[in-house]
C-alpha cells in the first residue's frame, strides 16, 4: 500500500473486503482524494460496504477495474452511496464478457446497465465520467479507439460513459 499526494493505492492482490473495513475503519486515510483498489478482490459486498461506509469523503477518482464487480456492485453504489459528493471519475475496469473472443475471461465487470444506473445516481453529485476498457480479439492489425456516451442526468448536467477499446491480433 502507498499514500502519497492524495492517492491511496494498493498493490495487486492484498487488499480484501475484510482488510479494507478494518482500513476504513481506522480513518487514517479519509482525506484521500485518488482511492485505486485496482485488483483487490472486493467482489460487489466489499465495493458496496465502501460505498455505504463513508470512509473517503475526500474522494474525487475511484478505480475499482479488477475488484470482481457486476452491475449488483454499480447498483449497490448508485442507491447506497454514502460521502461520496466530490467523486467525478470512477474507473470501473472491464466491460463484461459477451463471448469467448470479446472482453475479459470472467464474467465479472459493469454493463452498460450498471453504468447508467451509476451515472444517474443522485447519490452521486459530483460525477462526470465513468470509464471501462475493452478488448477484443480480431484477425486484423492491433489499435486502439475510444467511444464517449453522454448520460444526461435528471439534473441536466452530463456523464461522460467511456470505454477504451483495444483491439489485439
Amino acid at each position: 500500500m502507498t499514500f502519497q499526494d492524495g492517492t491511496l493505492a494498493f498493490a495487486t492482490g492484498w487488499l480484501d473486503a475484510a482488510a479494507l473495513a478494518a482500513l476504513i475503519e481506522g480513518g487514517a486515510y479519509r482525506g484521500a482524494t485518488r482511492v485505486h483498489l485496482t485488483r483487490a478482490p472486493l467482489g460487489d459486498d466489499g465495493v458496496a460496504y465502501l460505498a455505504r461506509s463513508g470512509g473517503f469523503p475526500a474522494v474525487t477518482e475511484l478505480a475499482l477495474g479488477g475488484t470482481g464487480m457486476t452491475d449488483a456492485g454499480a447498483i449497490a453504489v448508485a442507491r447506497q452511496a454514502v460521502g461520496l459528493d466530490h467523486l467525478a471519475v470512477l474507473d470501473l475496469g472491464d466491460v463484461p464478457a459477451e463471448s469467448d473472443a470479446r472482453g475479459p475471461r470472467d464474467p465479472a465487470g459493469v454493463s452498460d446497465r450498471g453504468v447508467d444506473e451509476l451515472a444517474r445516481s443522485p447519490r452521486l453529485p459530483a460525477l462526470r465520467r465513468i470509464v471501462r476498457g475493452h478488448e477484443h480479439r480480431m484477425p486484423c492489425q492491433g489499435r486502439d479507439d475510444t467511444e464517449i456516451v453522454a448520460i444526461r442526468r435528471a439534473d441536466g448536467r452530463v456523464v461522460e460513459a467511456v470505454i477504451y477499446h483495444t483491439i489485439w491480433p
